[in-house]
């Protein structure tokens, strides 16, 4: 199929990642598949949804480092220092909370400084974007 605009492209690759079962045997199309989730997740609402998200997604195995090992490959590299400074932290802290154990005070005030360390940089989807079209062939197949 012939696309007409990189619209186009976004969206037949957000349509085919979004179909396919994490993990699959593709590597790119694994990376984009987090790629896309990170930015979907922190658009809607933020690290707190990267969270809900990673830890109700049965099939990531230390998701830390599933996170920080992609953002590495999309060279994101501000990104993963985001994710290496505060993500440790936010995952205990929600880890507590899941357990009722308080900690929500403290869980808010990392993610509130994650997120604003996030925004402050304004090119997450630009990033997304050139893996996207840097990949498009395998990512279409």
């Amino acid at each position: 199929m012939k696309y007409k605009s990189k619209e186009d492209i976004w969206n037949a690759i957000v349509e085919r990642i979004s179909d396919i079962d994490y993990p699959s045997q593709h590597p790119v199309k694994n990376r984009a598949y987090i790629l896309f989730q990170y930015y979907s997740q922190m658009e809607s609402g933020g690290h707190e949804d990267v969270l809900n998200w990673l830890f109700n997604e049965k099939n990531i195995d230390k998701p830390l480092n599933v996170i920080l090992n992609t953002l590495v490959e999309a060279k994101a590299i501000c990104y993963m220092d985001i994710i290496d400074k505060y993500g440790q932290e936010m995952v205990s802290l929600y880890e507590l909370l899941e357990r009722n154990q308080g900690c929500e005070e403290a869980f808010y005030q990392v993610v509130r400084e994650a997120d604003e360390a996030y925004w402050t940089m304004n090119s997450f989807q630009q990033i997304v974007e050139t893996y996207f079209y840097s990949h498009c062939d395998e990512l279409l197949q």
